[in-house]
This record gives C-alpha cells, structure tokens and sequence, in this order.
C-alpha cells in the first residue's frame, strides 16, 4: 500500500530514470498528466524539479532557469524562428495538447515556465551606449531602483541566442529575421526603449533602449569566419540581407531599428544594390546631400510615395531622353553634311521652326525648338528634316506638312533607322534614307487633316446649353517605310550629297 506522495515521488522517479530513446507521444502524455495533478492540487514542492520533456532532449522545472512554453503557444509571428532558442530550452509540443490555459498560468506565476520571448531584465546602470540620446559624462547616471527593461530570452547566457548566431552565418540571417519581421513590432519587445528616471537630476528621464537591442549594438556577435565574430556595421550586415528583409529595412520600423545599432540606412541599401548601380545611387544621394534646396527632399518623398506622380516623372525623362537621343543624331547628320558640302560651298547652318514638334523623333535644340538644317549654295539648296525611327513608319505634324507642301521645291525628309543602338555618323552613313519630293506626298493629307481641324474647331464653337467639348486632339502625318525605303522616293546618304551638290552648284538667274 502506498500513499499518494508516495505514489507521486515513484512516479517522478520513474520519469527520471526512462532511458532517453523512451521520449515518444505516451510518455510526454503521462508526463504532463501527472503535472497537471500536481498544479490541481497546487503541490509545488513536487513542481520544483520535476522531470519534463523538451524538443530534444530531458529538463527539470526550475524557477531560477525557466523553460518556453511548447511552440504552438508561442504568438504567430515568431514560431518561425523557434530554432533560434534551442531545443533544449523549450518543453515538448506534447504538453500544449493536455496542459489548459489555467495550467500554464500556474506555471509562469511560480516562474517555472516563459509564455513570452521577451522577459524584464533589472538595469543596474547606464551606459551611453543604452541611451537613445547623449548623456551628460560630467554627472552619474544611476537609474531608479528596480527598474527593469525589456529582455529576450536567453539572449546573452552562454549558449543562448548570441552564442549560436555567432558561430553561423546562416543563424545571424535567421536571427535579423526574427528582428526585422517580429521582434521591432512585438508591443513586449519595446524597440523604441523606454524612458528611466535618473540620478543625474530631479525628475531627470532617460530614453533607455531595451536590453536586447543594446547588446546586439555593443556584442560581437556578426559572423565573418570560423571563430570571428565583430559588431554589427553596415559592410557586414549586407550580406545577411535577401530581398524580402531588404524591403524590411526600408519599412519606418526597419529605419528606426537600423539607425538604433549606429548604423545608417542609406549606406546599407547601397550596399545591397547591384555594383553595376552603386555608382549611380551614389551619385544622387550626394546630389541629394549637396542640395542647400529643402525642397529637393521634399520632392524625392512625394515621388517616391505616389506611384502616379512616379510614372509621370518617368514619363517625363523618358521624353527627355530620346529627345537628348534625337539632338544627338540631329548633329551627327549636321557634321557629316558639313564634312561633305563645305568643301563644295555649300553652307550647313541649323535654323529654328517653333514649338510644334514630334518628340519621337524630331531634331530640337536645348530649348525645345524643332531644327532645320538648310543647305544652301549659289545655285540653291534644300530645308532638310531630320528624323529617327525604331519603326515602320515616322510622323510630321501638320504644321511640318504645311512647310513641306509650301517649299516643296527644297524641302527633304531624311528619316535615320536607329534601331541598332547608339546613333552616330556610321549610323547617319548606313541607315538613313532622304525624302526630296515629300511635300508633293503629303500635300492631298495635309489638306485634309486641315479639313478635319477646320471641322473640329466649328463643332467646339457651337456653344448652345448642350455643346461639344473638344480637348488634346491631335492630327499627326504618318509616313510608312514604303516611302523612304522605295527607289522611286528614297535615295541613300552619297546620292543625297551628289544631289545637293548639283543644285548648289547651279547659277541662279
């Protein structure tokens, strides 16, 4: 016959003595029964010490080193990240499944267990580096007794979160993860510190940054080899970053945290970008850094916080690049026709036409102008139109149709194919085709887009309650391929230059 604590101490014994290969479902089940009569009938004598199953392994409740609760009772965001804390520091999945709500709260009032990753860590002093801010080295710094501040669990014990990750690289990157995706957010975790009254001065505060984030700021714990280790920096923290944790970092709570390690966050993006664009982001930030303009920022922040205002900017060096593409070809073809008619007397000068222009592909000037390049000699010349393409086909406005039709005597359409890269002089000399007759070809189209405009213009102006609106019409020539590309109409650059060279050479009347 025995008694009941009898029977509970024969019981504790045998959990002891179960071989270690003895950890399968049964056991952990009559484990955790015999705990919950225990915390029934509130025996803690008998809870102090007991025998308990881990993830791997065996443990004993103790309230000096408390077990974590098993992983599914940990909060969503950080069972991810259990391995991080060790199998041996947390009791078996098992016990979630017979051990009820108030069972465990018995547990973590008597200290036996933690329900929570982060813990309270009682703050003996005040280092400048746990302050959010700068302390006065003049004056001591002692906080209020029994202050305490936010901890992880088993952080900075030996063998604990620290030790692991210093030893792994692969760890460090689980370890900003847990960081960057749960802990900066956790309300427990208190990333932004609290503040501390301080000795220094009456009512005198302190914004004291939580135990955990200023280890991670002063330990070495970044892993750069077998057995080295160094303090977290912007050179070695970029490689634990993937993409998703790179967009991270750019969140309010990212910039918040990285900038509390001492470390800046533009440097560390930088980094994380492809070589090929460092050069490139440097360029701007320090543009950006150089600008006595506040509103430089100001507007870098609102175009990067409205997509619509993005792609318009976009939109807008989009323009300006192929216009800058277009001046560029403009003045290969100026050089060239130089190179080959000045010897000739023949004069190549550029003469400005107005705002009224096709950006695709028209030659303009730094302001916007459409150019022209006349050529002229004593016997005459031609008012040449240059124009790029990457397509079937180049467009004149109608204005550009009305100069063509009126001077169609000496107005020439020289359309260049830059569809193969960069334009150049090679490119002027093997690409470009050139147009003489090409206001006799549009004259019938430009009358009736004239036509068309005349029309629309008398359906805008018929005013009455009930009228047409018309906004942003436009009417383009469209010149196909079959054009330039034909015998009949287009001629290569040496025949256009042996042509020019005719007409300049004649004598006028």
């Amino acid at each position: 016959t025995l008694s009941n604590d009898e029977c509970v101490e024969k019981a504790r014994k045998r959990l002891s003595e179960l071989p270690i290969e003895m950890n399968d479902a049964p056991f952990v089940e009559g484990s955790a029964a015999l705990l919950c009569w225990l915390i029934e009938k509130k025996r803690n004598e008998k809870l102090a010490g007991f025998p308990v199953f881990c993830a791997e392994g065996r443990g004993e409740l103790r309230d000096k080193s408390p077990l974590l609760v098993p992983v599914p009772l940990w909060e969503v965001g950080a069972r991810e990240f259990a391995d991080l804390f060790g199998s041996v520091r947390r009791l078996r999945d098992g016990y979630a499944k017979v051990l009820q709500e108030e069972h465990w709260s018995y547990l973590d009032e008597c200290g036996f267990v933690l329900r929570s990753l982060f813990i309270r860590e009682n703050l003996e002093g005040l280092d400048p580096r746990q302050v959010d801010g700068d302390l006065d080295e003049d004056v001591e710094h002692l906080p209020a007794p029994n202050t305490a501040v936010p901890q992880i669990a088993f952080f900075q014990e030996k063998s604990g979160v620290l030790d692991q990750v210093r030893g792994s690289r692969a760890k460090g990157k689980q370890l900003i993860r847990f960081l960057l995706k749960y802990a900066v957010t956790a309300p427990s975790a208190e990333a932004e510190g609290c503040d501390v009254v301080c000795s220094c001065r009456q009512d005198a505060h302190h914004r004291v940054l939580p135990a955990w984030l200023s280890q991670l700021k002063t330990r070495e714990w970044v892993y750069l080899a077998r057995g080295k280790a160094d303090r977290p920096t912007a050179e070695n923290l970029a490689p634990l970053l993937d993409d998703e944790l790179t967009k991270e970092v750019q969140t309010p709570h990212g910039r918040a945290f990285i900038s509390k390690l001492g470390i800046g966050v533009t440097e560390l993006l930088l980094l994380r970008a492809p070589s090929e664009k460092r050069a490139q982001l440097d360029q701007i930030f320090g543009q950006m850094c150089a600008s006595p303009d506040a509103s430089t920022l100001a507007s870098i922040e609102t175009v990067l916080d409205d997509p619509n205002i993005r792609a318009a900017v976009l939109e807008k060096r989009e323009t300006r690049d192929k216009v800058r593409k277009n001046q560029r070809l403009g003045a290969a073809v100026e050089r060239l026709l130089k190179q080959e008619l000045e010897g000739a007397g023949i004069r190549v000068t550029r003469t400005g036409r107005g705002s009224d222009f096709e950006v695709e592909s028209d030659f303009l000037d730094e302001n916007e102008q459409e150019q022209l390049i006349e050529l002229r000699g004593k016997g005459g010349g031609y008012l040449l139109e240059v124009k790029s393409t990457t397509s079937e086909f180049v467009r004149m406005t109608l204005r550009q149709g009305e100069e063509a039709a009126k001077n169609r005597e000496r107005y020439a359409l020289c359309v260049v194919d830059i569809s193969g890269g960069e334009p150049d002089e090679k490119m002027v000399r093997d690409h470009s085709r050139f147009v003489c007759g090409i206001g006799d070809l549009v004259e019938s189209k430009v009358g009736d887009a004239k036509d068309l405009k005349d029309q629309e213009q008398k359906l805008h102006e018929g005013g009455g309650e009930v009228a047409i609106y018309i906004e942003g019409s436009s009417v383009r020539l469209q010149i196909g391929t079959a054009v330039w590309q034909s015998a009949e109409h287009g001629i290569s650059f040496e025949e256009f230059i042996e042509r020019v060279k005719l007409r300049g050479g004649e004598q006028t009347a």
